[in-house]
């Protein structure tokens, strides 16, 4: 009787902790990709002076489950800024390809995201945790893909 009510403490304790974490964070993280440090930032963010492009890192992270963030952190761990994204629309320049290792990715790929009506390009030049921002424009006639054809 004693070790089960100590089995449900220490599961209670347990669950308990987990619940008063960002359960994005603990449970859902689907991608984590680094913007490159030759990359501008995206449109959204605004650095206050003296910090430049090269004291910070910028992060966009993919949940499973809620809305996409991209996190801008100085070198030293310090959060500067996390928006909650939209995303608008996936698609891929690259034709399919049945010598591809998976076909249903094509890269380079493309993401555009929104964040208070700015929208910004996000490019997935290869299957790789580094991605770019980038000014390209969505053809009008491109449709939107479906999530298989989208970055991992």
């Amino acid at each position: 009787m004693k070790e089960a009510i100590g089995k449900v403490a220490i599961a209670v304790a347990v669950l308990a902790g987990l619940a008063s974490c960002d359960p994005r964070s603990v449970f859902f993280v689907e991608s984590n990709f680094t913007v490159a440090d030759s990359s501008r930032l995206p449109h959204w963010v605004h650095l206050a002076p003296p910090l430049s492009r090269s004291d910070v890192v910028a992060r966009l992270i993919l949940y499973t489950f809620g809305k996409p963030t991209m996190e801008v952190r100085r070198k030293d761990g310090t959060v500067i800024s996390s928006e909650s994204l939209s995303i608008v629309r996936r698609w891929s320049t690259a034709p399919d390809d049945e010598t591809k290792v998976d076909p249903a990715v094509n890269y380079p790929a493309y993401m555009v995201l929104d964040v208070d009506g700015v929208r910004d390009t996000v490019e997935f030049r290869r299957m790789e945790s580094v991605v770019s921002m980038v000014d390209y424009s969505i053809p009008e006639d491109v449709p939107d893909q479906p999530a298989a054809a989208a970055p991992p």
